[in-house]
């Protein structure tokens, strides 16, 4: 693994560790999740998906469940 390399996986770690304490700190609310880290509604859920972060948002927040299905 390149310097390179290593400085984009660690920047994704520091990306998906921001996400996780925001869809916490929101109980699960996506789009205050979203606000809060200054991103757009439809960037917060692509990031959730990349990093496979649906389960704790299922678990945060049990009635997004219908809309995670239909995702």
């Amino acid at each position: 693994m390149t310097p390179l390399d290593r400085a984009r996986q660690r920047l994704a770690d520091l990306e998906r560790q921001a996400i996780v304490r925001a869809l916490r700190a929101s109980r699960g609310s996506v789009w205050a999740a979203a606000r809060t880290l200054g991103l757009s509604y439809r960037t917060m859920w692509r990031r959730v998906r990349l990093y496979g972060l649906t389960a704790l948002i299922r678990g945060l927040h049990p009635e997004l469940k219908r809309k995670l299905r239909a995702a």
